[in-house]
C-alpha cells in the first residue's frame, strides 16, 4: 500500500502551513462551512475567512473545493 507522500507529491506543501490554518483546513475537508468552522475553533468567520485565503495561496489552490480535495488526498 502506498503512503500519503507517494500518493500526492505535492504534501509537503502542508508543512507551509500554520497550525491554525491547518486546523482550517481539516474542517473545510470535514464539509464545515465558514460560520462552523469559526464556532468549532472559536475564532470569528473573518479570521476564518482570512486563514483560507492564506491557505489557498500556499497550497496554490483556489477555492475550498480544491483544497478540500488536496487535504483529504494528502491524508488529512
Amino acid at each position: 500500500m502506498r503512503d500519503a507522500a507517494q500518493e500526492n507529491p505535492d504534501r509537503w506543501k502542508l508543512d507551509l502551513l500554520t497550525k491554525r490554518e491547518t486546523e482550517v483546513l481539516v474542517q473545510v475537508a470535514k464539509g464545515m462551512n465558514n460560520r462552523e468552522t469559526a464556532y468549532y475553533l472559536n475564532i470569528t468567520e473573518q479570521t476564518v475567512k482570512n486563514h483560507l485565503s492564506s491557505v489557498f495561496r500556499k497550497l496554490r489552490v483556489f477555492d475550498r473545493t480544491q483544497a478540500a480535495i488536496f487535504a483529504v488526498k494528502c491524508g488529512l
